[in-house]
């Protein structure tokens, strides 16, 4: 279901989240295993309202919408996962994107984001991030009480 044109090498850029584990730590060590494809059902209460403020936030909207949108459609696919960490990623033609960022660069946009499986084993969303030819945005979505 791969498909080799999305290589895995985007994923270098993204920082480590424990302890300098690398992200796809795949194998024997992946104690979780994770949807292939994450949908709104999964996530947890304060992910969705996470995704509602921000919605309602003029700076993040888009972004938001975004993530929403490939969630309810189910576009989000299972990148890489490390225990109870996870990333999923889609590529987004969103005409909101068309309109602002001309048509010609709509394959290049990236959508990612980072979950984590929390105690009750729904998904809390870490962060999102729309990365592409001429833009690259990124918002914490959720910071959990320490």
């Amino acid at each position: 279901a791969m498909n080799p044109l999305q290589s895995i090498q985007h994923n270098i850029t993204t920082p480590p989240i424990s302890g300098g584990q690398p992200l796809d730590a795949v194998g024997p060590q992946a104690q979780q295993s994770h949807p292939e494809r994450i949908s709104p059902s999964q996530l947890s209460q304060s992910a969705h309202q996470a995704l509602e403020r921000l919605s309602a936030n003029a700076e993040h909207q888009r972004l938001a919408s975004l993530v929403r949108n490939a969630l309810q459609d189910g576009k989000f696919q299972l990148q890489s996962s490390n225990d109870t960490q996870v990333i999923y990623k889609t590529s987004v033609s969103s005409p909101a994107i068309a309109a602002t960022i001309g048509a010609a660069h709509l394959i290049d946009n990236e959508l990612t984001v980072q979950a984590r499986l929390n105690d009750q084993f729904e998904y809390d969303i870490v962060s999102a991030h729309l990365r592409g030819p001429s833009q690259d945005i990124s918002i914490d979505v959720f910071s959990p009480p320490p």
